[in-house]
């Protein structure tokens, strides 16, 4: 059965031609390029979602961040000329109105520091010894 020998001579050599790729690791020159390319895709996202009326001027702009599994929701608008950014984080457990009644709060936070900022501290300002510190 097995009776036979078989003998193959391979060539002594091969011509072949040979690519080959550098893989390189980012670097702070590639990082950077890449930062200002997302900061100007998020730029034209916030120019998409507009909202205007007579008293509220802004943007809303929604990123989904994949290695935290949330949802950041950035509200960039305009109020009394003065531009504000507030930021919130919505983890994809919550509810939607879980988390809008959650943005809506944050917002006006946000507006209402701004607006009682300074009445209050003139208030403390002029009352001193009531409210003690202004620092």
């Amino acid at each position: 059965m097995f009776d036979r020998t078989i003998v193959h001579q391979a060539p002594d050599h091969i011509r072949a031609e040979i690519t080959v790729t550098e893989k390189r690791a980012p670097t702070d020159d590639s990082v950077r390029l890449l930062r200002e390319m997302e900061a100007k895709a998020k730029a034209e996202v916030i120019k998409a979602v507009a909202i205007n009326d007579n008293l509220f001027n802004g943007v809303i702009h929604t990123v989904f961040d994949a290695l935290s599994y949330r949802t950041t929701v950035r509200l960039v608008y305009s109020m009394n000329g003065k531009k504000h950014t507030t930021d919130y984080h919505i983890d994809d457990s919550r509810s939607l109105d879980d988390s809008i009644a959650g943005l809506i709060y944050a917002v006006a936070r946000d507006i209402a520091i701004e607006i009682l900022r300074k009445p209050i501290s003139d208030a403390m300002k002029a009352n001193h010894g009531i409210f003690g510190s202004t620092k």
